[in-house]
């Protein structure tokens, strides 16, 4: 028996989340749990739409234009293989909008895949300098050298 299932069947206080330990309001719709573990809860079990759901409230919250239903996001995702390497390390996946100027925003045929070092990289060499971002589409460079951004000017 896991520590969550003992704590389940030992008495609690009625209204409180079925969590081991966890004191915080049961919301009655969230299967018992309280905010937070039902949102880790998620996260497990339904991770295309946990993303998902995130990039439309940070695309939502910093004004940006959000064009992607959940069926195309998942598909790809599943394309790129997104949701197996998405993280906050430099080499795990974000995603990136190729045209920051296009107003469709997040939109299926203006996004790509981008390590975290690589957006960084990009970030660096356009906006941090003032410089406007290439016409040409990133995927079209062959490599990040051909942007010519110099090991001295990726030294942050």
């Amino acid at each position: 028996m896991t520590p969550t299932e003992i704590y389940q069947n030992q008495q609690r206080k009625k209204g409180t989340c079925i969590e081991y330990r966890c004191t915080s309001k049961a919301h009655p719709k969230k299967a018992g749990r309280c905010h937070k573990h039902y949102a880790r809860y998620f996260k497990q079990k339904h991770p295309a739409a946990y993303a998902f759901q995130r990039l439309k409230t940070n695309a939502r919250v910093r004004g940006v234009a959000f064009n992607l239903s959940l069926q195309e996001f998942r598909q790809w995702a599943k394309e790129t293989g997104y949701l197996d390497n998405c993280g906050r390390k430099k080499k795990n996946l974000t995603i990136d909008r190729i045209n920051r100027d296009n107003p469709l925003g997040y939109h299926i045929d203006n996004i790509q895949v981008l390590t975290n070092g690589e957006n960084a990289r990009k970030y660096y060499a356009f906006e941090a300098k003032g410089l406007e971002y290439p016409s040409q589409e990133p995927e079209a460079f062959d490599s990040m050298d051909e942007m010519k951004i110099t090991s001295d000017e990726m030294a942050f």
